[in-house]
Order: C-alpha cells, then sequence, then structure tokens
C-alpha cells in the first residue's frame, strides 16, 4: 500500500508546476535576504502546511532559480508512514 503513495509522488514531480505560489515564496526569500544584519536573527523561512499541499513541489520549484538547502524536520512516525 505504501509503495502506491510513493509512485504517486514520483509522478506528481515528473508533471509541470501549475500556479504561482512559488513566486511568493521568491519575493519573501528576497525580502528575508535584504533585510539588515541587525533586524534579522536568521535567513530562515519556515513552510508549514498539511500533508500533500504541494510544499516540496514549490521548493523544488524555487530551486530553479536560488540556490536553497531544503530541510525537513519531523517526528518519527514509524516505518509505515509515508515520508519516513
Amino acid at each position: 500500500m505504501i509503495y502506491h503513495y510513493y509512485l504517486a509522488v514520483i509522478d506528481a514531480f515528473k508533471r509541470d508546476y501549475h500556479g504561482v505560489a512559488y513566486k511568493v515564496l521568491l519575493q519573501s526569500i528576497d525580502e528575508v535576504h535584504n533585510r539588515s544584519v541587525d533586524k534579522c536573527y536568521a535567513e530562515i523561512i519556515p513552510i508549514t502546511q498539511s500533508s500533500g499541499t504541494g510544499k516540496s513541489k514549490t521548493v523544488d520549484k524555487v530551486a530553479t532559480e536560488r540556490i536553497l538547502f531544503p530541510l525537513c524536520l519531523r517526528e518519527n512516525l514509524g516505518k509505515d508512514s509515508f515520508g519516513a
């Protein structure tokens, strides 16, 4: 059963990106990057949404225009959970 979810994710990443959410994220990245050092503790933009809403694909699209290091932090949900 879990294998089918992996196939769906792989298929989704092969498809074209739709929408403009990545442009909004790019604007946010540029705003954070342009802040003066004394007004910005760290250049970090957390993205929090429900599973399956396109976070990873949006970040992947942003990576075509900016250098970035995506990082996913989550609790251990067990070996049979999606994304584990």
